[in-house]
């Protein structure tokens, strides 16, 4: 075999082999002397294969590394174990839940990440108010364990590391607010008065970070998004999530604006900007349900501690975007009155109401993903398919005119009353 890299205007015969000379292999035999760059090399092409196939597998987190606040605390953050896969195939684990402490800005911290160390780590939020982004990265170091370096005549040379430890950082990044419109520079909203504003506030920012442009841009790419345009994602990091910070406190924590589940870079270069959606754009759009059903439920929790009624919840007025397809928790006794009136909900909208068996909930879902947000700030109103579940009184599901309706008349189902009349009207 020979060890040239063949040029581009060589030919390779059938059955040749072209050596991958960017991954070289030690070659063991007995006797063969082995030196300190020998092994390095061998652990290199581990690492290279290695990251060859995390990339294969696509960044995102895979599982766990979930980032919440704790409660009753508004500077503490509890990011639980998990797995990632950054851009560059790297794995990133973080074996056990960690806490990370928000302090105020009492001293320059002079960095900005930090390494955690035991069960809890801090960050001084030294760059002030605004919204700010947790990430993970790779860290390299080396242990303080020494290792013996012995001569050929067996007396001691020097003492090296004993180990070479891969492990990772957390880092706290503020998005710049050159990157963010008008109504994002300004301190984030803090009070139950200023609840509403505080909500469009994290709706607006979950538009951008999922990309503004969402359902304009060629099928086959993902849309451009906030951290790309204010160059806070490399790719050696993954991104958990953005937070709010004002007055010393935590305003929230928004996990699925930043994100993304495993997806592997399928574009082709030359392809039709027509062709259908690939990973990376599916994995966005499941980001964008996760994230308004997540904001949702948190809104209607900590209205419901505060005493507000939710029942006269109006969606432009908490939200700026909505996505194709989602579910609401109606206000029902077996809920506790915590739940939307989906009447006034969208009572600035054009609604018709239909009626939806449960087997087909799955797949109005997965259909909304193919579909782009509904604007709630645009002057002419999108039409709103609103289904109630034949099986399920207590959950709404909420369409895109854009989709087709979900249940055209049959006439030969068993459930006369739902099947009979497509529009929900007895």
């Amino acid at each position: 075999m020979s060890d040239t890299i063949p040029g581009s205007d060589q030919v390779l015969d059938a059955g040749e082999v072209c050596p991958d000379l960017a991954n070289r292999r030690v070659n063991f035999f007995s006797g063969r002397l082995l030196s300190a760059n020998d092994m390095g090399q061998e652990q290199s092409a581990v690492s290279q294969r290695d990251r060859r196939l995390g990339t294969a597998i696509g960044n995102g987190v895979v599982r766990g590394l979930e980032v919440h606040a704790v409660v009753g605390a508004d500077n503490l953050l509890q990011i639980e174990g998990g797995l990632a896969i950054n851009g560059c195939g790297e794995p990133l684990a973080l074996d056990n839940p960690l806490r990370l402490r928000l302090a105020p800005n009492v001293e320059q911290s002079g960095a900005g990440g930090f390494a955690p160390c035991g069960s809890e780590a801090g960050f001084v939020m030294d760059q002030g108010d605004g919204y700010y982004l947790i990430s993970l990265a790779p860290s390299i170091g080396l242990s303080s364990e020494k290792a013996q370096e012995i001569g050929r005549n067996g007396q001691l040379i020097a003492c090296g590391a004993r180990w070479r430890l891969e492990g990772l950082t957390l880092q706290v990044d503020k998005i710049p607010a050159s990157a963010l419109p008008a109504a994002l520079r300004s301190t984030p909203p803090a009070g139950a008065a200023n609840a509403a504003a505080l909500s469009r506030a994290r709706s607006l920012l979950a538009k951008l970070c999922l990309g503004e442009v969402m359902g304009t841009t060629p099928l086959g790419q993902p849309a451009a998004n906030l951290l790309q345009t204010a160059r806070l994602a490399p790719p050696d990091n993954v991104a958990l999530a953005v937070v709010a910070w004002s007055n010393n406190g935590l305003r929230f924590v928004d996990r699925w604006s930043v994100r993304r589940s495993p997806s592997p870079d399928t574009r082709t270069p030359g392809a039709s900007a027509y062709w259908p959606p690939g990973a990376a754009r599916a994995m966005q759009a499941e980001a964008m349900q996760r994230q308004f059903q997540e904001h949702l439920d948190e809104l209607l929790q900590t209205l419901k501690s505060t005493g507000t009624d939710t029942v006269s919840l109006v969606a432009g007025e908490w939200f700026v975007w909505l996505p194709a397809v989602g579910i609401l928790p109606r206000a029902t006794t077996a809920s506790g009155g915590t739940g939307l009136n989906a009447r006034v909900f969208f009572s600035t909208l054009p609604v018709r109401s239909l009626f939806l068996a449960h087997a087909a909930l799955e797949s109005i879902l997965r259909d909304g993903m193919a579909y782009p947000p509904i604007d709630l700030t645009a002057k002419s109103p999108q039409l709103i398919w609103l289904y109630q579940l034949v099986e399920d009184r207590n959950v709404l599901v909420y369409a895109s005119g854009h989709l087709p309706p979900a249940n055209p008349a049959r006439l030969d189902l068993a459930r006369y009353d739902a099947a009979l009349y497509p529009d929900g009207e007895q």
